[in-house]
């Protein structure tokens, strides 16, 4: 007999969804248990790897694939924006400058499934963690160490980062340095 477990809330348990439960048990393409999120979209876990998200109809929803350990919940987006960047140089701070952002070096931990963009409205792109070593049909290992990620962005003076996990997947961010050039004062 499979196991359902409730949980209430988010980060749960290493559960990124909210108002998640999990199952564990034999392989199953079926997951009951879910009329509280009744005609909603919800996120799924399969097995450790983001699944495409499903709407729920009855209660339940159906996997595209069987799995045996499945998170489902509401899904939500981790977003980081750092503040504005300003440094001081030999010249002066670089309040006002014109700056164009030409890369960002980040130290994760346990993390899978990043975006990045550098505007606000901006196109997000994904921080590949996955390698030609990984096990193909298995989720990639959790990634700690340092990704660098090289950006090609426009001149003005609000240049940003912004970091988005919009996945039921962990990431931990432990520092970033932002590589810019200051191109002027306007």
């Amino acid at each position: 007999m499979p196991t359902i477990i409730t949980f209430e809330g988010r980060n749960t348990q290493k559960t990124f969804l909210d108002s998640c439960i999990v199952y564990k048990g034999l392989p199953t393409l079926t997951i009951t248990g879910l009329d509280h999120l009744n005609g909603m979209a919800v996120g799924v876990l399969a097995d450790g790897a983001a699944h495409p998200n499903k709407t729920v109809a009855n209660g339940s929803i159906t996997l595209d694939f069987e799995a045996r350990i499945v998170h489902v919940g509401l899904p939500y987006d981790s977003i980081i924006q750092p503040m504005r960047l300003d440094m001081d140089a030999g010249a002066g701070n670089t309040q006002g400058a014109v700056k164009s952002i030409r890369g960002v070096s980040l130290r994760l931990m346990d993390t899978l499934g990043l975006k990045i963009a550098n505007e606000e409205g901006g196109v997000f792109r994904k921080v590949q963690f996955r390698t030609t070593t990984d096990v193909m049909d298995s989720p990639p290992e959790l990634f700690t160490g340092e990704k660098y990620y090289a950006i090609d962005s426009n001149h003005d003076e609000d240049a940003t980062i912004i970091l988005k996990q919009d996945q039921p997947l962990p990431w931990t961010l432990i520092g970033m340095v932002v590589h810019y050039q200051v191109t002027g004062i306007q």
